[in-house]
């Protein structure tokens, strides 16, 4: 916020904190604590697909 404002009031951190807590109150009450996404475990990539990795990346 310093960056944006160039300097840091009271007011803007008050209304920095007040968003922050309302946004992970509104993220937890209505979204859940689960995760979004859910990732299984497939187990070790063969050694054949690591070319892939690399294009990716």
């Amino acid at each position: 916020m310093e960056e944006v404002h160039l300097n840091f009031s009271p007011l803007i951190m008050t209304a920095s904190l007040a968003s922050s807590l309302v946004a992970d109150f509104v993220s937890k009450d209505f979204f859940g604590i689960s995760p979004v996404f859910h990732f299984t475990n497939s187990g070790p990539i063969p050694l054949k697909q690591y070319v892939h990795l690399i294009i990716c990346r």
